[in-house]
């Protein structure tokens, strides 16, 4: 009993056509899914290099933003520092002023001069 072999050379053709499509239309559905265009390197190699590049460079720049804030709010300390002490100096000046005329007493001149070496400690604190 001889063994024949039958095969049926369309059907196989079509059977590797159908498994193409559904390959392809799983990848489409997963972009789809995503909402990527790119999902994986195989898709678009170059594209892949590209977006990564951006991505990175993304990063970058939200890191350069955070530490432009953060700059910024050192230098709104060192003003609100400079700040006061430009207003102790003026009230030093003040209190220089006061000593130098004559019409205070010996008391006065005490208080004033408590005063100013306590502003002069809050400078240097």
């Amino acid at each position: 009993m001889p063994l024949q072999i039958f095969t049926n050379i369309s059907s196989l053709n079509s059977q590797r056509v159908l498994e193409k499509n559904r390959s392809q239309l799983g990848t489409s559905i997963s972009r789809i899914a995503s909402g990527i265009r790119i999902t994986k390197s195989a898709d678009d190699a170059a594209g892949m290099a590209i977006s990564e590049s951006l991505r990175s460079d993304v990063t970058a720049l939200k890191q350069g933003a955070r530490n432009l804030n953060d700059g910024i709010a050192m230098v709104n300390t060192a003003e609100g520092g400079l700040s006061e002490l430009a207003g102790i100096l003026i009230r030093l000046r003040e209190l220089a002023s006061q000593a130098a005329t004559g019409t205070i007493g010996q008391t006065e001149r005490e208080t004033i001069q408590l005063e100013f070496e306590a502003l002069q400690s809050e400078i240097d604190r």
